[in-house]
Parts: structure tokens; sequence; C-alpha cells
């Protein structure tokens, strides 16, 4: 089903992958009300959906057809994550109290079967098509695999304290925002990803630390190397702070 933010009717008829779908007509409700009434509203539709559920955003496109096209797009390749993430994260810690230097870098990396997300296009379904116009565009949800879902407590402030569910590790990414919603919510998922495998004492694969102090110094060097491959990679919430003009995202994995 295609709504629109209004959740009228629609009239036009859309060819898009291959599915006849519906494209609604008529302003987007958000186009005065600006980016934090879209997030808080579409963040909030993402939560309450049941089963397995994938979000996908357009961005700014006046053709719809294409917008709502590269919604689901972006929604197959959430699902095709959540199948097996492999990643990688190295930290490097730099300490010298002599110098005044206290600097942590890490780099990251994570991929995913191609092949995933070609059967993701075939076997998904589209739960929902949201069109909200303007600089949003169009928003996706569908369902692809297994139709459970993480059961956890929505009233908990997740970006304050840790979710506990049995079974499943957790944690929290946050970006500073970026031109296109779904860029901001691609990085503060894949933040959350890098956290997972940091925090998860089973990812740690390499630790090495050298010390070195006098009587009034110290420097230490410390390098630490992550992997693993995040099975049913999900991202549980997504939350904005428009005065911080930051991006967060609650994601999980199976242990």
């Amino acid at each position: 089903m295609i709504r629109s933010a209004s959740r009228r009717a629609v009239a036009i008829v859309l060819i898009i992958a291959g599915l006849a779908v519906l494209s609604p007509q008529g302003p987007s409700i958000f186009a005065a009300a600006g980016r934090d009434a879209f997030n808080s509203t579409v963040f909030r539709d993402y939560e309450e959906y049941e089963g397995t559920v994938y979000m996908g955003l357009s961005g700014p496109y006046t053709d719809k057809a294409k917008a709502l096209r590269v919604a689901l797009e972006n929604a197959c390749t959430m699902a095709s994550v959540a199948q097996e993430l492999r990643m990688r994260a190295d930290l490097d810690i730099h300490t010298d109290t002599r110098r005044d230097i206290d600097r942590m870098r890490v780099y990251s990396s994570g991929d995913y079967s191609p092949e995933i997300y070609s059967d993701v296009m075939k076997n998904m379904e589209i739960v929902d098509l949201v069109w909200y116009g303007d600089d949003i565009g169009a928003a996706a949800f569908i369902s692809y695999g297994d139709a459970s879902r993480i059961e956890w407590n929505h009233g908990v402030d997740w970006e304050k304290q840790p979710i506990k569910v049995p079974g499943y590790v957790f944690a929290v990414g946050t970006v500073k925002e970026y031109y296109y919603i779904q860029d901001s919510i691609n990085a503060a998922a894949y933040e959350g990803a890098v956290n997972l495998v940091l925090n998860h004492q089973d990812s740690i694969v390499a630790v090495n630390e050298e010390i070195s102090m006098d009587e009034e110094n110290m420097e230490v060097y410390a390098y630490q190397i992550g992997f693993n491959i995040l099975e049913g990679f999900t991202v549980l919430a997504y939350s904005y702070d428009p005065a911080a003009r930051t991006y967060s995202a609650l994601v999980g994995a199976k242990l």
C-alpha cells in the first residue's frame, strides 16, 4: 500500500521494480513543519511495525516514480545487511601526558554478500510506501525473511541506558546530520555496527598495548582489532536531536 503523509487515498498508477503501485498526489504536510517533524513521525511509525521490517528513504526527488524506487532499493539494502554483515573495526589509541596528547582513531569496514541483495529484491514484501515530497521524498517499508522482531522495552531512553534482551547484543551509533536524511540514518546505523564490534568481547581478535613511564609522565600506545559477522543485524529505532543536529540509531545483533 502506498499512502501520503496525510493517509489519503491515491490515484496515479506507476510501475516500480516490476510491481504495480499507487502514487499519492497533493503537497506534503511536512513542508512547513520541517525535518524534525518528519523525523519524529517516520521514526515512530518505523518502531510500531510488527515483524521484521526495514526502512529506506529516497531524498528530494521530483520524480515520484524514481523516488519510490530508490526508497525501495535503500530498504532492500538494509534487509541485506541484516542477513550477514561482516564488520572489522581497528582501534588505535595514543596517550602522551608529556606532550598533552590524547588521541583515539577508529578504522572500520563492512560488507555483505551481493547475492543476498538479489534474493531480497526477489522475495521481499512491501509493507508500506509513503510519499512526503519536498526535500524528503519517499519512504519504503518492506519485510523479508524471518517474521520475528526483537522484543524490547520501547519506553527505555536507549540513548542513555543500555538495552538488554537475552540472545542479543546492542549498541548506539550517533553522527552529525548529513544533507540527505538517508545518508544520516545509514551513517548512524554503521556507527552502531562499529560499536557492536568494539564493545563485544567475543569480537576482539587482537590486542596490543605498550606503556612507558617515568616519575611524572606516561605514554601509551594501544591497538585493538575487532572482527565479527553480525547475524540478524537490525536497527531497532532511530532518533534525531534538532539542537545538536545529530542522528542516532539503536542497533542489535544475535550473539
